[in-house]
């Protein structure tokens, strides 16, 4: 049968050979087209399968420029946003049963003296009314060391919130941290501390919630004040650039190490564990400062060397002060 194809093809003429070879060619480039396309898709089909499968690591094999490749390169862009949303959802997770261990410890410590010292009452295990007086004035430190962690902790969850709502106003930045060190005087100088204010001769406006922020500038100088006694002296500037107001907060008492200046804005840490137990520290204060500073889309840094640590707060300035001064300040 081969052979009478054979020898009629070959005693054709010349003009009707040539369609011939011409549809066998395309036949064959049409067969090896469609295999690469097959060849293709059957990697992608099978790779599909696998992210099916929870494998998370696979991705879309991209080999040749057509239509295949370009569905390969949008179904990869899917599979790397997944794997980043699986990601951050381990990461919220592992965040969420941290604080739940964190919240859990100290907030049993202080419980568990309360408890102590209300049962002994309870029972009458005390030896005269000065012994009474001492167990109720523990139990009451206590709960008011209770109290303000509770209210720490709800106010980091709500400012870790970015839709947290703000009362914006324009705000003169002088007169606020004005306010802030009349705030402070007292406080610094039982401490033996001077607390000096270097503010510009002209007012510096910006764009901000007042009550929220001066929160991040209380925050900041009672940790300044607290760990700055030995340095007999807290220095407290405002500057300003073209889109930048920039206040920093200097004491010259104890630095803080390289190891512990990563983690000085989390939550629940403390630089010295047994002494801001002593004085109440929740670990939550510079926390609660730096998502403050976020929600008014700034930054808040710390550096510290053996002669000083300072915290400096990065807020945008608004554009035109003459516009600021038309519609007034507002200090909350």
């Amino acid at each position: 049968m081969y052979n009478i194809f054979l020898k009629s093809f070959l005693v054709r003429p010349e003009w009707m050979k040539f369609p011939i070879w011409f549809a066998f060619l395309y036949s064959i480039v049409f067969i090896l087209l469609c295999n690469r396309y097959i060849s293709h898709f059957v990697k992608i089909y099978r790779s599909v399968i696998e992210i099916a499968q929870n494998n998370v690591q696979a991705n879309i094999p991209i080999m040749h420029r057509n239509e295949l490749n370009d569905l390969a390169i949008y179904m990869n862009q899917i599979i790397t946003r997944s794997r980043e949303a699986i990601e951050e959802q381990q990461v919220a997770e592992e965040s969420k049963n941290e604080l739940i261990t964190n919240v859990s410890h100290d907030l049993r410590t202080p419980l568990t003296s309360i408890l102590g010292y209300l049962n002994l009452i309870e029972r009458d295990q005390y030896k005269d009314e000065v012994e009474l007086r001492y167990y109720t004035n523990v139990a009451l430190k206590k709960t008011e060391h209770l109290n303000n962690l509770v209210n720490s902790l709800f106010e980091y969850v709500r400012t870790k919130n970015p839709k947290m709502h703000l009362n914006i106003h324009t705000l003169n930045m002088n007169e606020l941290l004005r306010q802030i060190h009349s705030q402070f005087r007292i406080q610094s100088t039982q401490k033996d501390l001077e607390l000096r204010f270097s503010l510009p001769d002209e007012p510096v406006y910006i764009e901000a919630d007042g009550f929220q922020l001066s929160r991040v500038f209380e925050n900041i100088l009672s940790n300044a004040i607290q760990y700055g006694e030995k340095g007999k002296g807290i220095d407290f500037t405002l500057q300003k650039t073209e889109a930048t107001a920039v206040m920093e907060v200097i004491n010259y008492g104890e630095s803080i190490s390289e190891q512990d200046i990563s983690y000085v804005f989390d939550r629940f840490y403390r630089i010295e564990k047994s002494r801001s137990k002593e004085t109440g520290g929740a670990g939550l204060g510079l926390a609660i400062a730096k998502n403050i500073v976020e929600l008014h889309h700034g930054n808040i840094s710390v550096h510290s060397d053996e002669y000083q640590t300072a915290f400096s707060v990065h807020l945008p300035m608004k554009s035109s002060s003459r516009n600021n001064r038309k519609r007034g300040s507002s200090i909350v």
